[in-house]
């Protein structure tokens, strides 16, 4: 969407890759204290609140250069707030003997998730357009937090 939206050559679109990776590097260690210090779930739902911010920003008031350093450090963001604080998040209440297992298999519906969502995104940009389908996912990533909030609200008032 950024390389439509940005009218980019072709020959950046794979750097855009690199920006969230890059970003993605740059902020896992921070992010893993920032989790040790404060708890998990909070650094989780901070994960997922800067994808949804990420969505919102893709037809937002801005862009140019700004918008690409600014999506491309809030995807990162995501990616660096959930992917292993929530294995940390899921650790501890896996039984000793299935953890790694639990892990494995919290890993798998991960990569699931996002190839479903991945398959939802572009079946929605094709029925409704990319503005619509980005805004719709933005609002599922603000129902996903609020509903993760709710049901685990006891973990994050203990941690």
């Amino acid at each position: 969407m950024l390389q439509r939206r940005e009218d980019l050559s072709l020959v950046w679109f794979p750097l855009l890759a690199v920006g969230t990776s890059l970003a993605y590097l740059l902020l896992a260690t921070p992010l893993g204290l920032l989790a040790d210090r404060i708890g998990r779930l909070p650094v989780v739902l901070g994960g997922y609140a800067a994808l949804g911010v990420t969505y919102a920003l893709l037809f937002g008031p801005f862009g140019g250069w700004p918008l690409l350093v600014v999506t491309l450090a809030l995807h990162g963001l995501f990616y660096a707030a959930t992917d292993g604080v929530l294995v940390a998040l899921a650790g501890p209440v896996l039984p000793a003997r299935l953890r790694t297992t639990g892990i494995a298999l919290i890993q798998t519906g991960q990569a699931l998730a996002y190839l479903a969502s991945s398959v939802l995104f572009g079946l929605a940009w094709q029925a409704w357009g990319p503005q619509t389908a980005s805004r719709v996912a933005a609002l599922g990533v603000a129902l996903v937090v609020v509903a993760t909030l709710t049901l685990l609200r006891k973990g994050l008032k203990t941690r």
